[in-house]
């Protein structure tokens, strides 16, 4: 899925690091349940799917100077495939330092969320505990136990759910930044052929000066 062997090195390991970011891009989708902040690791992980799946949609070979060279015996598809995932590398290494950065920060976000909802839960528990302590808790105000309790449950469960999730981002963003990294270095590789040919081309002949 990732390897070709008429890949360029840089290319062939973009894809690969791509292929195994993916499942984590789409395991961080789970945290728009969880955080309204769970949005940014969902839009995260969206970009991301996006941007391996131009990379790995149709492997497509990436050239190099022995295969953008089309032989009568060379089908012109082979060609059309090297410049096809050419002109992918660039919009796949955006989309995927895009994507590392809302994975942090999404998980940065709904880490302090959760935080400051523990926090306020913790308020309101001591606060009832006080009121019953002090004899002003009225039989109707009993009503706060089972609110925190629902709470706690609620907030147990997120927990469940984020800490795994915030994981798998840290991890997304991570190989997102690698797979990016690898991708504007195989654009470069791939086009300096091409920028050498080019010069070349705009050199004098040897023998036109004579």
């Amino acid at each position: 899925m990732c390897k070709n062997v008429n890949d360029d090195p840089d290319v062939a390991s973009a894809k690969c690091l791509g292929a195994a970011a993916l499942a984590f891009q789409i395991l961080t989708m789970v945290g728009i349940g969880v955080f309204p902040a769970g949005l940014l690791m969902f839009i995260g992980g969206l970009l991301g799917t996006i941007g391996t799946s131009l990379l790995l949609c149709c492997n497509g070979r990436s050239g190099g100077p022995e295969v953008t060279v089309v032989s009568g015996a060379a089908p012109p598809s082979r060609a059309r495939a090297g410049v096809d995932i050419a002109t992918r590398l660039k919009p796949a290494a955006i989309l995927n330092f895009v994507a590392a950065g809302l994975h942090v920060l999404g998980s940065i976000l709904s880490a302090v969320v959760y935080g400051v909802s523990i926090a306020a839960w913790g308020v309101a528990d001591n606060l009832c505990k006080q009121r019953l302590a002090a004899g002003t808790l009225t039989r109707e105000g009993l009503v706060c136990y089972d609110e925190n309790a629902l709470q706690a449950a609620q907030l147990f469960t997120w927990l469940v759910i984020l800490i795994p999730t915030v994981v798998f981002a840290f991890v997304a963003a991570l190989l997102e930044a690698l797979c990016a990294r690898k991708c504007l270095q195989g654009k470069a590789n791939i086009e300096l052929p091409e920028v050498a040919q080019d010069q070349a081309k705009m050199k004098p002949a040897a023998g036109s000066r004579l």
